[in-house]
């Protein structure tokens, strides 16, 4: 679903920067790819590996346009009401669930970067617990913005970066390796058969 959006820039409260990150490509690639990852989650009621490569490739998308984002100022910081409902989140999770099957969890280390030498164990991800908490954080920036003020696009154009930068993008590198591996995996099972 296409939304009209209007801005009209700093005369009515928005920042002129804000309005000229609103109308470029690389804000309105983001808008779409988040739009497209949470009609994924949504709609989707397959179960087969295509599913698998359709929510690869949005979250390497997402994540793609998530760096190529410009960090905006805020102007005003306002607490919106809006809340995901919480019925049907517990629909898509499940639904979800199902979907990715016994390819849930994976091991991971949380920063490869640290303690080099070996002393950090592999931990265990949760492959729902990642596209879940993508989705949350988008879908919620999604419903702000979709508010349609200019003080609910400002401050959902700034929670999109910010979110992003310090919670999701980590979930969504996680995901993209695992599903990668998981993905080779039927390929070459289907491949022996």
């Amino acid at each position: 679903m296409n939304k009209t959006i209007l801005i009209t820039g700093a005369s009515s409260g928005i920042g002129r920067a804000t309005a000229k990150l609103f109308q470029e490509k690389e804000f309105q690639d983001f808008l779409g790819s988040c739009r497209a990852y949470c009609e994924l989650l949504e709609t989707n009621d397959k179960n087969d590996s295509n599913y698998l490569v359709e929510l690869q490739k949005l979250l390497l998308e997402l994540y793609t346009n998530g760096i190529n984002l410009q960090t905006i100022d805020l102007d005003s910081n306002i607490d919106f009401e809006e809340k995901l409902d919480n019925k049907e989140f517990e629909n898509i999770k499940n639904r979800t669930s199902k979907l990715l099957g016994e390819n849930q969890c994976y091991w991971t280390i949380f920063d490869p970067t640290e303690n080099v030498f070996g002393n950090e164990s592999p931990v265990m991800g949760d492959l729902l617990d990642d596209v879940m908490d993508i989705y949350k954080d988008i879908k919620y920036q999604l419903m702000i913005f979709d508010l349609n003020t200019e003080e609910s696009i400002e401050n959902a154009m700034w929670g999109m970066k910010f979110d992003f930068r310090h919670h999701w993008s980590n979930h969504a590198i996680d995901a993209i390796r695992t599903i990668h591996y998981v993905i080779e995996k039927i390929y070459s099972f289907n491949k022996i058969l």
